[in-house]
């Protein structure tokens, strides 16, 4: 008998950052391009909805090996949201790949959720903080402009 190791390179948390990431800067780009926007929905309605499905699907791997070892390691969360998403009935020639996607995207959404309720309150606070100040807080990050 012959025994082998193999690695699996683990890159699900990588991915997750990932969509947050384009989540976060999506919603920024569209408030730089649209500085009076004053409610979340319109965001949303006009470019909210496709970048969602978008950065799931850009940020989806595409090599088997990944998709494998990925779906090797989370299979019951990937499962999960591919059933929450209820789209299939698993038996499909791409189906790891898809729950990938369907996971992915739950994130997106999430991390929408996460963007509207920042900007909720920012709109919210009395004097409103400067554009500046939200950028900050959307990203944690001082070099956001």
């Amino acid at each position: 008998m012959v025994k082998r190791i193999i690695e699996i390179d683990d890159t699900l948390e990588e991915l997750i950052k990932s969509v947050e990431e384009d989540i976060q800067n999506d919603f920024i780009e569209y408030l730089k391009e649209n500085p009076e926007l004053d409610d979340f929905d319109s965001y949303y309605q006009n470019r909210g909805v496709d970048a969602l499905h978008e950065i799931a699907d850009d940020n989806t791997p595409i090599y088997d090996a990944e998709i494998d070892g990925l779906y090797y390691l989370h299979s019951e969360e990937l499962e999960e949201s591919y059933k929450n998403a209820g789209i299939g009935e698993g038996n499909e020639e791409n189906h790891k790949a898809i729950t990938i996607y369907c996971y992915l995207e739950e994130i997106a959404n999430e991390e929408q959720k996460c963007v509207k309720e920042t900007f909720e309150e920012w709109l919210s606070k009395e004097p409103k903080p400067t554009m500046e100040e939200l950028l900050k807080e959307l990203k944690g990050d001082a070099n956001v402009m």
